[in-house]
């Protein structure tokens, strides 16, 4: 133990500690500090000042508490004048009208808009990071949190020091010795009302459970950081075997996925990891986890993709999107309304022995189209006549003998001319339009990687994604 006169490390040595040990900032680089004004984001800012950052605060204004907003803007702008002329972005926003407009809570629309425009003015800017004034007590409540509504091992690891653009420099000091450090350095802050106010639970948790917490153990604060180190240390290993359980997984183009239910079944932690990733409610995936084994056939609804039980595995795909007739680009690519691209290009006939055998690559004979090409979805009804196949066949019962799931019919798509179908999508052409010895023009089409697929392919996200 330390003589009671010796000082221990200041707040900003602390600081420059942690960003070394986690690589969050070059040494003076530009830093952009969220600034709200309070006791926390006043030391995070005088802190990286301390150490020689070139720092620029943004301040927003979510016009939440009447006056009371405006006093923190103010007050941000005095501080940043009174600390040699840091400079200072300002940005205004309605927040219980972008609230209302997407039916999310107010809470949740301020942190959705505030992180939105700090990326934005990173990129106006050219900074690279973005610093936010989260502590030790503000991860030991969010540890508390996650851990009250339900979590996985990612819960109980609380906030990471860096989390893509975003870096946390405080997530080891505690709040009273941030108070402590401003203090002595001669530094104001203003305090947010509504932080007194436990009708928000992360308030609950801060007066009430911790409190109670105390008397069990004073020191269970250090003791719950503690824990959330650990836990993020056993994440390392944990995503090791998650890792290793997703490649054994078929994983399709679109961003879809094949799970063993049956034999081969992956482990529980690992079914519970890609469901919550993908957007699936946790009835959902307790449903799926903990219930008796779905029928086949059985639907589930993420948010934006669905799942079905098929042949003993839970086949997850982006939501089946229906969609009337588009005018394919001759000549290029078209962009359907479910995010899939089709590429048309006429060849000679001379090409003809090159084309590539595929089911996303449809060789049609030019002249043997009548009009211009679209596509659609399936409509009930629709018949076609398979290449290589005798007679003609419902496109629904082709699709059922391929042995295609709910969601994979659900999604099928054809692409047809004046006189109907010429190519069921990613399956075969009609035999009407199909090439033969005499074809002399081919139109190919090709089924290439879709845009949704390319923004959101991995269902179990890695570290580097940010997280907000």
């Amino acid at each position: 133990m330390k003589p009671a006169h010796q000082r221990g490390p200041s707040v900003p040595e602390r600081m420059a500690e942690a960003i070394a040990r986690h690589a969050l900032l070059w040494p003076g680089e530009r830093v952009l500090v969220g600034l709200s004004g309070g006791a926390d984001s006043v030391a995070l800012l005088a802190g990286l000042r301390a150490l020689g950052y070139s720092v620029e605060a943004a301040h927003c204004n979510f016009h939440l508490r009447g006056t009371e907003s405006d006093r923190d803007e103010d007050f941000c702008r005095t501080l940043c004048t009174e600390l040699g002329g840091v400079p200072l972005h300002v940005a205004h926003f309605d927040t219980p009208a972008e609230a209302r407009r997407t039916g999310e809570s107010v809470e949740m629309a301020a942190r959705r808009l505030r992180y939105g425009w700090f990326a934005a003015l990173l990129r106006e800017r050219g900074i690279r990071r973005v610093a936010v004034a989260h502590h030790r007590d503000d991860n030991v409540e969010t540890l508390l949190l996650n851990l009250i509504r339900g979590t996985g091992i990612h819960g109980l690891r609380g906030m990471k020091p860096e989390n893509g653009v975003v870096v946390r420099p405080l997530l080891d000091i505690p709040r009273a010795d941030l108070l402590l450090y401003i203090n002595n350095e001669g530094l104001n802050h203003v305090t947010d009302s509504t932080n007194a106010d436990t009708a928000f639970k992360r308030n609950r948790v801060r007066h009430v459970l911790l409190p109670l917490l105390r008397t069990f153990n004073p020191s269970v604060d250090d003791t719950l950081a503690e824990t959330a180190r650990r836990m993020s240390d056993a994440e390392a290993l944990y995503r090791l075997g998650l890792e290793a359980a997703t490649s054994r997984l078929t994983r399709r183009p679109d961003g879809g996925m094949d799970i063993p239910l049956g034999a081969g079944r992956p482990p529980r932690a690992a079914l519970f990891e890609w469901l919550t990733a993908a957007g699936f409610p946790s009835s959902v995936t307790a449903e799926l986890l903990d219930g008796p084994p779905p029928r086949d056939g059985a639907l589930f609804a993420g948010k934006d993709r669905m799942a079905v039980v098929h042949r003993g595995q839970l086949e997850v795909r982006p939501r089946p999107v229906p969609f009337e007739s588009v005018m394919l680009n001759p000549e290029g690519q078209t962009l359907l309304p479910d995010g899939r691209i089709l590429q048309a290009a006429t060849l000679p006939a001379e090409d003809i022995a090159t084309l590539p055998r595929s089911r996303t690559v449809a060789s049609l004979d030019a002249d043997r189209l009548r009009g211009p090409l679209r596509c659609r979805s399936t409509a009930v009804g629709d018949r076609f006549a398979p290449f290589g196949m005798k007679g003609t066949k419902l496109v629904s019962d082709y699709l059922t003998n391929r042995g295609l799931s709910r969601l994979d019919r659900m999604a099928a798509a054809v692409v047809t001319d004046d006189k109907g179908i010429v190519w069921l999508v990613g399956e075969r052409p009609d035999s009407r339009a199909a090439v033969s010895a005499t074809t002399r023009r081919v139109v190919r089409i090709s089924l290439c990687t879709s845009e949704r697929s390319e923004a959101s392919a991995d269902i179990c996200p890695p570290e580097s994604k940010l997280s907000l």
